[in-house]
């Protein structure tokens, strides 16, 4: 008789993935840090060649810096521990969400908890980004386990940046789910990477419909009730991007606006004038090298 205690078939199919993926993220990551490297070494050589030819434009920069030094953009700490500019927010917020549009975890790995006096980390992502997948793929599960040892409390904030539906249907349901369902939105998030995004990105699939994103909550134990609503709240969304009408999808205005408030905040960090996906913030200062400041936070 064979063993009760014998891993399922579909168990072992998606651990082989995730491992799978894993490695990929690990390699993808290896190369962005040599890429990186490489960039820093170059912006040395020209540094140094071009320096005395461009000693008159380094103080003509330097008078204009000053003077933006004096007039900085006005910003306010949030009671969500980061640094916000003028709040271009409307909407109300969601239950278990702030008012800036972000959903922390704490130990229970419940939407709206969070773990006092240890670090935050904030995490703006967007589903049709690769290189929010990478982040994913690599950090995702090891981010959530230390969220639930106690070591840091972990902070989504879905944004779209990207024009494709699933951008913003991703980050609707993450929304509805934090709100409704905040016990299963750790899941829930977790697998709509695994079964939509990665593929999606990694494998060239169709892009995610609606009815994709409520099947993987359906899968996150979300209750067929709760399912049937967000079917008709994304469905609802498709139609307004669609007409390019956002204001007849409440859902769909509160994921604009946070988005527009994350590209207003984002700002405070750089003076570039972009802002961008994923964007990481550990105990409210932006990461620009995440691939190590991530794993370096988690082996402390």
């Amino acid at each position: 008789m064979p063993s009760t205690n014998a891993p399922r078939k579909d168990t072992i199919n998606r651990n082989q993935r995730r491992n799978l993926n894993r490695e990929k993220a690990r390699e993808q990551a290896r190369l962005l840090k040599e890429q990186e490297e490489a960039k820093r070494k170059r912006t040395r050589i020209i540094a140094a060649v071009a320096g005395v030819a461009i000693i008159a434009a380094v103080i003509a920069l330097t008078v204009i810096l000053v003077k933006n030094t004096d007039t900085p953009i006005p910003s306010t700490k949030g009671s969500d521990g980061l640094a916000h500019s003028e709040k271009v927010i409307t909407a109300q917020a969601p239950a278990n969400v702030t008012e800036y549009g972000g959903i922390s975890l704490g130990k229970e790995l419940v939407a709206g908890t969070k773990n006092e006096g240890v670090p935050q980390v904030d995490i703006y992502f967007d589903y049709a980004c690769p290189a929010c997948n990478l982040l994913g793929n690599e950090y995702g599960a090891a981010l959530g386990e230390a969220a639930k040892r106690g070591d840091i409390t972990l902070v989504y904030h879905p944004v779209r940046i990207h024009s494709i539906p699933f951008a913003s249907t991703g980050a609707g349901a993450e929304f509805f789910i934090a709100e409704n369902e905040p016990d299963k939105y750790f899941a829930f998030h977790e697998l709509v990477h695994e079964k939509l995004m990665t593929p999606y990105l990694e494998e060239k699939i169709s892009a995610p419909t609606a009815k994709d994103v409520v099947d993987i909550a359906r899968e996150a134990g979300v209750s067929e009730e709760n399912c049937e609503k967000l079917l008709q709240e994304l469905t609802q969304m498709e139609t307004a991007l669609e007409d390019e009408d956002v204001a007849s999808s409440p859902l769909l205005t509160w994921i604009v606006e946070t988005t527009e408030q994350f590209a207003v905040d984002s700002q405070l960090s750089r003076t570039d004038g972009n802002y961008g996906t994923p964007s990481v913030y550990i105990d409210g200062v932006m990461s620009d090298k995440w691939s190590t400041d991530i794993p370096d936070l988690l082996d402390k």
